[in-house]
């Protein structure tokens, strides 16, 4: 059986995860804003393209070979006025004997009891997915 708060939990999420990609839509620069971790390139036999997508939103550009792809990529950036954005990364931290990290985006601090260290979660807080440092432990 589902719990009521997990449920809740879940249907929260879905809310903060819409309302994110309605204000990237909406950046206040008028630019369209894309929150993501990676470039990604693919060959198609005649030519590269390269590209940044997240929630539904993507740009593109291609060239004859990486770096003329990569410099198509930027000028269209620049002329579509697009906001590229890599997410901040959270700190996993002990206290005590209970693991935690921070989410760089809202500042909910996750507490995660059964995990000696962890390499992702998704915020509670915000329900960003968000990618942990690796554990130091001191």
């Amino acid at each position: 059986m589902v719990s009521e708060r997990l449920v809740h939990h879940r249907r929260n999420a879905r809310l903060r995860r819409k309302n994110r990609a309605a204000q990237a839509k909406a950046h206040p620069d008028g630019m369209k804003l894309i929150r993501t971790h990676e470039i990604r390139l693919k060959w198609t036999g005649e030519k590269v393209i390269v590209f940044a997508e997240a929630e539904g939103e993507r740009v593109e550009a291609f060239g004859p070979d990486v770096p003329a792809a990569l410099e198509a990529l930027a000028e269209r950036i620049r002329i579509e006025g697009v906001k590229l954005r890599a997410p901040a990364w959270a700190q996993q931290y002990r206290d005590g004997e209970t693991l935690k990290a921070v989410c760089p985006e809202c500042g909910y601090i996750t507490t995660m009891s059964d995990f000696a260290s962890v390499i992702a979660y998704i915020c509670e807080g915000c329900g960003a997915g968000v990618d942990v440092e690796p554990f130091v432990d001191s």
